[in-house]
């Protein structure tokens, strides 16, 4: 029981550090929320544009490349 007791002891003490930890820190405002989501749309925009723009001029070079486009 004693290692029972111990674990329990050890896993109270890390939650308790980690509440401390949780509200000693400064909390966002609600307008740097909002800028961080900003950026992270835009960010995750601009990449899937990219790969689309990306997939939308290499397939057709692939095809060409493996002759299995239509030839004119």
């Amino acid at each position: 029981m004693s290692e029972h007791a111990s674990l329990v002891r050890s896993a109270s003490a890390w939650v308790s550090s980690g509440r401390r930890f949780w509200n000693g820190c400064e909390k966002p405002t609600g307008a740097e929320v909002r800028k961080l989501a900003i950026s992270t749309s835009i960010g995750v925009l601009a990449i899937g544009v990219t790969g689309f723009i990306i997939k939308t001029i290499s397939y057709p070079i692939f095809r060409l490349l493996a002759g299995s486009g239509a030839a004119v």
